[in-house]
């Protein structure tokens, strides 16, 4: 399928295990709409916007910097699979590194759409641009934040029966998840849950805190016990943890209600770690949450 083979090919930017989630968000915003309209043109001016709400929310800037729109808008046009175009009223002029000013897109209507080939195959067969959303989560996205995505972008998933929701996905150790809860205790190192059904634990998941898409190792030492709602958190950024192992929050973060206080109340305080120091977090993988995940600056409680 033209459009997986273009999703496998994409031209990222790498460097050291940094994030590079632009292309990827642009992407699963227009499958959402493509699906829901097979005609559909995305006009810069009318995006940038939601784009870069979508960047803000699930990727964090460089420091001092905001986020460019119109570099991965402009970028998608020179994969190696034809998978992007774009049409101006006008002639763009590249800069020296061949983007296009922001200037210019928003002046000349420059107007996005999918290739002719891989709208009409998403036309032939909307469930190809489910597996290429899902693609783009798995390889760019920890788990606990693919729903959260989908739903942002208004990608009806649900309207796809799972059984039919196949795709490879990056090969991961098995043992993971219960050499990670074995360490823990089976209880969340943070807020102490450790709901069981019978011998089962149950709304307990193994964290990566560097993660597994961006080369963070199935060890436990990159892996915490956390309940589903710390974990999600943790991938948000909300949350970091400092060097003696102490919780940091974000100063992004507010609850009209009070919600906030599920996670306020333990500002400071130290985690619960495992019995057996070579299974801690390693600092290693902490300094990349904090550089690539964690919503700075930090929270002073008054």
């Amino acid at each position: 399928m033209k459009l997986l083979d273009a999703i496998d090919s994409l031209n990222l930017w790498k460097r050291g295990g940094k994030r590079a989630p632009h292309k990827p968000l642009l992407l699963i915003y227009a499958l959402a709409r493509q699906v829901r309209d097979p005609n559909a043109k995305f006009e810069f001016s009318l995006i940038e916007k939601d784009i870069r709400e979508l960047l803000n929310e699930f990727y964090k800037p460089l420091s001092g910097r905001k986020h460019h729109v119109e570099f991965p808008f402009w970028r998608l046009r020179k994969e190696k699979i034809n998978i992007w175009e774009v049409e101006t009223s006008g002639r763009i002029k590249e800069t020296k590194s061949y983007d296009a000013h922001v200037r210019d897109l928003r002046k000349y209507n420059a107007t996005g759409s999918f290739s002719k080939e891989v709208a009409q195959e998403i036309r032939d067969n909307p469930e190809v641009a489910w597996q290429a959303a899902r693609k783009l989560l798995d390889q760019h996205f920890d788990e606990p934040l693919h729903q959260i995505i989908l739903e942002r972008v208004g990608f009806d998933y649900e309207t796809y029966p799972a059984d039919r929701r196949s795709f490879k996905r990056a090969k991961r150790d098995k043992k993971f998840r219960e050499n990670v809860l074995k360490a823990y205790d089976y209880s969340c190192a943070i807020c102490g849950f450790d709901l069981h059904i019978n011998t089962i634990p149950v709304g307990l998941e193994a964290a990566h805190i560097r993660w597994h898409q961006l080369g963070g190792p199935d060890t436990q030492n990159n892996g915490i016990a956390l309940c589903a709602t710390h974990h999600k958190l943790l991938d948000l950024g909300v949350f970091t943890l400092s060097k003696d192992y102490r919780i940091i929050l974000s100063k992004s973060i507010h609850s009209p209600n009070s919600g906030s206080d599920f996670v306020e109340k333990y500002q400071k305080r130290k985690i619960k770690l495992p019995r057996k120091t070579e299974y801690s977090p390693s600092l290693e993988y902490i300094e990349w949450h904090w550089k690539e995940v964690f919503r700075e600056p930090e929270l002073v409680l008054t």
